[in-house]
């Protein structure tokens, strides 16, 4: 429906291909938006955004509350999108599947930052070493590097489970050209 106030001109298939890419499947593409979860209501949000094909998009934390599969497909959607996006994320991964230049935003400055995501994150936590402590690591800093070490593992996992998803994506090709 809310596609359809935006563009008259769409078909029902049309609308629910589109929609489909962003999870919504059947007769829910109807189903009024009060129903939805947070995370529908979330999706929703950005395959309007991104039907609207604005200039820029500014996205703070649009990861929050998307599955694998919603993830995947605002990357590929963001990836095609021919505008600007400011991105605030967590999401490593997210992060440099779709960024082609980061920034540092340092002492009321906006900076170019020449490098990739984990180059960032290296130089970040030099910049915070050559800062002078006057006390032990509190309990916070600890979780919070046990954390970096296990975002950075689950991040590799994601990495790791996506290339095998796209093998097996050739590989499922292969067959049905055999099949053919």
């Amino acid at each position: 429906m809310h596609v359809q106030q935006r563009d008259k001109k769409l078909s029902e298939s049309e609308i629910r291909k589109y929609l489909g890419g962003f999870g919504f499947s059947g007769d829910c593409v109807f189903d009024p938006v009060r129903h939805f979860s947070g995370g529908e209501k979330a999706r929703l949000a950005l395959a309007l955004l991104i039907y609207n094909r604005p200039n820029i998009l500014l996205l703070d934390e649009p990861t929050n509350h998307l599955d694998l599969q919603m993830r995947e497909a605002l990357i590929i959607a963001l990836q095609t999108y021919q505008g600007a996006v400011i991105l605030v994320s967590h999401d490593r991964y997210f992060v440099s599947s779709i960024s082609d230049q980061l920034y540092w935003i340092t002492q009321g400055k906006l900076l170019p930052f020449s490098g990739d995501i984990d180059d960032y994150q290296h130089a970040i936590q030099a910049k915070e070493d050559l800062l002078p402590t006057t006390h032990a690591p509190t309990k916070k800093k600890v979780n919070d590097n046990k954390n970096k070490v296990q975002q950075k593992k689950l991040d590799e996992k994601l990495i790791t489970l996506e290339k095998k998803r796209q093998q097996c994506e050739k590989n499922l090709e292969k067959l049905e050209t055999l099949f053919a």
